[in-house]
């Protein structure tokens, strides 16, 4: 945390030197313009993932429609319907890879426009830590105090324009089982949906760990803010202790806080629920990777008989 010094100011900052670094003046204004600018790339690189984003699932939506056709055209025994739907089904199969591609591609942009935008925001994290731990004078305090309220706001609006609720668990599609009428068409179509699955709970994962990470932030800012007011207290205790992290296990806190918008609670209870919600992520995505790769084996086999 505030390691990070964008390449524009680090020639300013050992120019500087010492503790002018750290008062208000350009290096601030610096460090300011660094997260204005970069809040703009990453909203612009946020707009063009979502429509991504909903354009996949569009399709994937179509695929999973397209293989429940093919389940009941084989029940019903109906080859004319099947053959319409397997042809179907291999289209959207191939639309969904372009799709794919597109979502990592811009993706890709998107982490690095929120890395930037995070980083800007560490250094001014680092920044204001050090003014609060060598500020004595109550004005100043409050001032400072004033620009952490600020960036806590800058980094809660990053956390609800990135993950601002839990997704839902990836679903399953009814006909996504090993059928022993299946034969090298379904087995790929299946196999396909399947990987898609444990590519959206990865994609979940890691942005339910850069939840964690930002919130774990914010716990550190709210942590600064009390050990700056409780200075500016004469007792120095006025304050309620901010608490250790996870003194309950996430169920407990699941447990104890149903109902209450998750946004509202803790900063500390909020990690110990991501972190639960990653756990169960990490299950799934096993799951069906293991399906998957039962029906790539099985394709794997029927080549090698022919």
């Amino acid at each position: 945390m505030g390691r990070w010094i964008g390449r524009s100011l680090l020639p300013l900052l050992l120019t500087l030197g010492g503790s002018a670094v750290f008062t208000p003046g350009l290096v601030a204004q610096e460090l300011a313009d660094s997260v204005s600018a970069r809040t703009t790339t990453y909203q612009e690189a946020l707009t063009t993932w979502r429509a991504a984003v909903t354009a996949r699932q569009a399709a994937a939506d179509r695929l999973g429609e397209s293989v429940e056709d093919i389940d009941r055209a084989r029940r019903l025994g109906d080859d004319d319907t099947l053959t319409e739907a397997l042809r179907r089904a291999q289209s959207l199969a191939r639309e969904n890879e372009r799709l794919d591609a597109r979502v990592a591609e811009v993706e890709a942009r998107l982490d690095v426009a929120r890395q930037g935008l995070i980083e800007a925001l560490d250094a001014r994290l680092a920044q204001l830590e050090r003014m609060l731990q060598e500020a004595t004078d109550p004005v100043e305090q409050r001032r400072l105090d004033a620009f952490v309220d600020d960036l806590q706001n800058q980094y809660a609006e990053l956390a609800q324009d990135a993950t601002s609720e839990m997704a839902a668990l990836p679903d399953f599609y009814p006909a996504l089982r090993l059928d022993p009428r299946d034969g090298p068409s379904e087995w790929e179509i299946k196999a396909q949906l399947l990987e898609r699955k444990a590519r959206t709970a990865e994609e979940q994962i890691e942005e339910a760990r850069g939840e964690v990470s930002r919130l774990e932030r914010r716990l550190q800012l709210q942590r600064l803010q009390q050990d700056s007011r409780a200075n500016r207290d004469r007792f120095g205790d006025a304050l309620p202790p901010v608490g250790n992290r996870l003194e309950q296990s996430a169920e407990a806190i699941v447990a104890d806080t149903t109902g209450v918008p998750l946004d509202q609670l803790p900063f500390d209870q909020q990690i110990a629920i991501w972190e639960l919600y990653i756990a169960q992520l990490e299950a799934l995505r096993d799951q069906v990777t293991a399906q998957a790769q039962e029906f790539r084996r099985r394709l794997g086999r029927r080549a090698v008989v022919r």
